[in-house]
C-alpha cells in the first residue's frame, strides 16, 4: 500500500474511533441528563415531603400547646375549687368549736351557780 493509503486508512481509522466516542460520550451525556432528571423528581417529591411533615409537626405542637393550656386551666380551676372547699370546711370547723366552746362555757356558768 501507498503511503497516502496508509494515510487515508488512518484518517478513516481516527474517525471511527472519534465517531465511536462521540457516540459513547452522547449516551452517557443522555444517561447523566435522565439521572438528573430523576434527582430533581426526587428532590421535589423529598421538598413537599418535608413541606408536609413540617405542616403536621406544627399542626402538633399547637395542639399539644392547647392540650397542656387547657390541662393547666383545669389544673388551677382544681386548686382553686379544693381551696375554696378548704376554706369552708376551716370555717364549719371553727364555727362548730366555737359553739361547742360556747356550751362549755355555758355549762361551766351554771355549774358554777
Amino acid at each position: 500500500l501507498s503511503e497516502k493509503q496508509l494515510e487515508y486508512q488512518s484518517l478513516l481509522q481516527s474517525e471511527k474511533t472519534i465517531q465511536q466516542t462521540s457516540h459513547h460520550t452522547t449516551t452517557r451525556l443522555r444517561i447523566c441528563e435522565a439521572d438528573l432528571d430523576i434527582a430533581k423528581l426526587d428532590l421535589e417529591k423529598s421538598t413537599t415531603a418535608l413541606t408536609n411533615l413540617r405542616k403536621v409537626l406544627d399542626h402538633f405542637q399547637i395542639e399539644k400547646e392547647n392540650e397542656l393550656l387547657s390541662k393547666d386551666r383545669s389544673y388551677e380551676k382544681q386548686i382553686k375549687a379544693n381551696n375554696e372547699a378548704f376554706e369552708i370546711k376551716l370555717e364549719h370547723t371553727s364555727n362548730m368549736f366555737k359553739n361547742e366552746i360556747e356550751l362549755k362555757k355555758e355549762e361551766i356558768e351554771q355549774f358554777k351557780q
